[in-house]
């Protein structure tokens, strides 16, 4: 940019361009030319228009590191004799190799195009148990005590490449602090007909709450019912939606694998898992909807032992029900075959007010005891008190990240975040034939208080009537999370 003090020496210029052209009449009165005169005409057009830029330089007050840029305001006249006016710099072509950092409720960097995107995200979950079992929990399993755990200690790398190659690299450090996998894949998107291929080690296609990420689940832990879904395996799977996202289908063959995937699970089984989702009614950006879903999964331990344990929805007690306790009831013992898992889920929202459910059967073939069947379900009700509404991802066909109307702010009058009441009724069979795992039926409250679209704080209260052949006994819990995510 030329300094504006560059026109002072203007008309010297002029002098010394045009040496034999006069710049002013003398006080002969000397006759001035045509083009002489055109000159003089715009030699004081700018002198004046160099005083009035100099006057308002002058009673401006310019903050340091300011910009002192006035070419947006000076206008020069043109051979047409219509003003123009000067143009800011154009922004430059960033190009694809440039990172762009962005906040999208996490630190993202975006190359100019768009074609190379990268996440930096995280989750931390603190708890806090206050806990108190009857006395036969008391004398089978040992003393309980009130204590508190990082449940969750997560750090993930995600992103895009070239458009349509996806991947997310996910290790939590919680419990013993060894990074242990979690999700850990990589997908390939916009295939025709088929619409993603996805591999590596990451959640099988069944049921809703277990597809529902931790973050975003209404309370602090899934159901009863999920013990008998599968979780987290290595494998490969094709996911596609149609009509809109109004249905969606997934369908992947696993592995059954540990913590850390590797040769120590040579001897486990396969499974091929499949899920199918639809959206009946789907209203006002999903303040209104209904979805439907149904999932399936055939599994085959080829040798491999077979045996479910839970919780009852507190996570620092023990596994009251349990499969492989009995010896010579266990599934173990019984020798099984193969599975045939099948999952009924249904959500419904309307508004701030929300249901959701879900049952589970799971038939067992065996080559000792015939056919047991283990199954569970549950019901679970919420409703928003500011107003907000559960948000449904139409892509995943699992809920998503709940956004307040107002974040939370001590400075504002309205700044409360959202809050949220929730019930549950679970229940979980571990009893068929044979096989004696044991009963439980749940009660929860809950209270969610969403400080902003990052940071919770979840109060449960849980109810478990356990009832094993060995032992029974109820089981109370007051239980608080604070919950951080990006």
């Amino acid at each position: 940019m030329i300094h504006h003090r560059f026109l002072f020496f203007l008309p010297a210029l002029m002098a010394l361009a045009f040496p034999e052209f006069p710049l002013h009449a003398d006080d002969g009165g000397a006759v001035l030319t045509a083009r002489e005169e055109v000159l003089l005409e715009r030699i004081e057009q700018l002198e004046r228009r160099l005083a009035e830029v100099e006057a308002r330089l002058e009673g401006a007050t310019v903050s340091p590191g300011a910009t002192t840029d006035t070419s947006a305001d000076v206008k020069m006249s043109t051979p047409t004799g219509k003003p123009a006016v000067a143009k800011p710099p154009e922004k430059a072509d960033t190009g694809t190799d440039t990172p762009t950092p962005l906040w999208r409720n996490g630190l993202c960097f975006e190359s100019g195009n768009g074609a190379f995107q990268m996440k930096v995200g995280g989750r931390l979950h603190l708890d806090y148990a206050f806990v108190d079992q009857d006395g036969p929990l008391s004398r089978r399993f040992g003393p309980i005590f009130d204590t508190g755990e990082f449940r969750r200690a997560r750090i993930r790398l995600q992103g895009t490449m070239y458009e349509h190659f996806d991947y997310r690299m996910e290790f939590d450090f919680a419990g013993d602090g060894s990074g242990k996998f979690t999700d850990v894949w990589m997908q390939m998107g916009n295939i025709p007909f088929v619409g993603t291929f996805k591999a590596g080690h990451f959640r099988e296609p069944a049921g809703l709450d277990e597809q529902t990420s931790d973050d975003y689940l209404t309370f602090m832990e899934r159901n009863l019912a999920t013990a008998l879904l599968p979780g987290r395996n290595l494998g490969i799977m094709l996911q596609n939606t149609l009509f809109d996202k109004r249905l969606g289908w997934t369908l992947g063959a696993f592995k059954e694998v540990g913590a850390f995937p590797g040769p120590q699970d040579a001897a486990n089984g396969y499974a091929y898992t499949g899920r199918i989702t639809g959206l009946p009614w789907y209203r006002d950006d999903g303040r209104q909807l209904l979805h439907l879903g149904l999932s399936y999964s055939r599994r085959l331990p080829d040798g491999g032992s077979i045996g479910y344990q839970t919780r009852p929805e507190i996570h620092l007690v023990s596994n009251y029900l349990n499969t492989e306790i009995y010896r010579g009831f266990r599934l173990r013992d019984a020798n099984v075959d193969k599975e045939d898992l099948i999952n009924l889920e249904a959500a419904w929202v309307f508004g701030a007010f929300s249901l959701q459910g879900e049952y589970v059967r799971d038939r067992i073939e065996t080559r000792l005891d015939g056919s047991p069947v283990l199954s569970g379900a549950y019901l679970e009700a919420s409703y928003f008190l500011t107003g907000e509404h559960r948000v449904y991802n139409r892509s995943s066909a699992t809920f998503d990240r709940v956004v307040p109307h107002h974040n939370f702010s001590p400075k504002s009058s309205s700044g409360w975040g959202a809050w949220q009441l929730a019930l549950r009724r679970s229940r979980l069979d571990l009893n068929s034939g044979a096989i004696k795992g044991g009963e439980a039926d749940n009660w929860t409250l809950g209270l969610n208080w969403y400080l902003n679209p990052n940071v919770r704080l979840i109060l449960n209260y849980v109810i478990s009537e356990i009832d094993h052949d060995l032992y029974s006994g109820r089981v109370n819990s007051l239980q608080t999370r604070l919950q951080f995510n990006f």
